[in-house]
This record gives structure tokens, sequence and C-alpha cells, in this order.
């Protein structure tokens, strides 16, 4: 075979591999797409308290970095109630010296394997520091609680 013919191949290649790269996906087999994972609300869909759950926390921190202002993050962690749990809902309330937080996971679903082992979740809150007063904060996240005293000195 000569250089154009080899080059002529080559290229043919080339083209068959990029065409197929980008296949419409809409275009595949309906068998191809479908899933079976566990019913969740859409990112759109509004969740009711009573639907979720409060997740396990074990340990709550308060992380301050460098910076000006100072970056606070509360970390919270503990284990996902079962495999196929996902973070749903954090709220936050701040009165006076007191911030509470809570964290809830998606509703329990039977048809979820249980986990034996315990998976590890480690979720950091962020904390606007910008206006808040000098003094002693406790914070509550699910009922484990800290305390820091902001500014750090």
């Amino acid at each position: 075979m000569n250089l154009k013919s080899q080059l002529i191949v080559v290229s043919a290649l080339c083209l068959l591999i990029l065409s197929a790269c980008t296949t419409d996906p809409t275009s595949l087999p309906l068998q191809a797409s479908q899933t079976s994972l566990p019913s969740q609300a859409s990112p759109t869909e509004t969740l009711t308290p009573e639907s979720l759950r409060p997740l396990a926390v074990t340990a709550v921190s308060i992380d301050v970095g460098v910076g000006s202002p100072g970056l606070l993050e509360i970390v919270a962690s503990g284990d996902w109630p079962d495999l196929c749990a996902q973070l749903a809902q954090v709220t936050s309330r701040i009165d006076g010296m007191d911030i509470q937080v809570s964290l809830y996971a998606t509703a329990a679903d039977p048809a979820c394997p249980p986990d034996y082992l315990g998976v590890p979740f480690r979720i950091a809150i962020p904390l606007n520091p910008v206006e808040l007063p000098q003094g002693s904060y406790t914070v509550t996240v699910n009922s484990v609680t800290t305390s820091f005293v902001w500014p750090q000195p």
C-alpha cells in the first residue's frame, strides 16, 4: 500500500471513531437508557419535612480558615442511614450566640440494600462571619453540640 492509500484509510478510521463518539443519546434503544434507581425527588420538587429523616451526626467541629474576613465552616460527620440516602435539606438558624443546624436525608427506600459497614459522611456548612459579634458561640447540629470563640484569639 502506498502512502496516499494509508492516509485515506487512517482518515476514514478517525472519522468513524469520531462519529461513534457523537451519537445522539436520544436515538439509543429504550432498554439502554432504563435504570432501576430508587425514586428520589426531582430538584424542583419540594420535599415535605414528614418525608425526610434527620441524619445521625456523631461529631461537629468548627474549621477556621485564613483570609479577610476569616472563613468559618461548621463540619458535621457521621454515617449515612443506608446506601441510597442523600442529603435532602439543610436548615439553619442563628439566635444570639446559638447556631442551630439541621441536616435531613431523603426518605427511607424499602428497596435499598442495608448498609452493614456504615458509609461515613462529612458535610461542611459555610458560615459568614462578617456580621458575627465577638463572643463565644454554641453550635448544634442534629443534637450534637460544640462551641467556638469568634474572632479566634
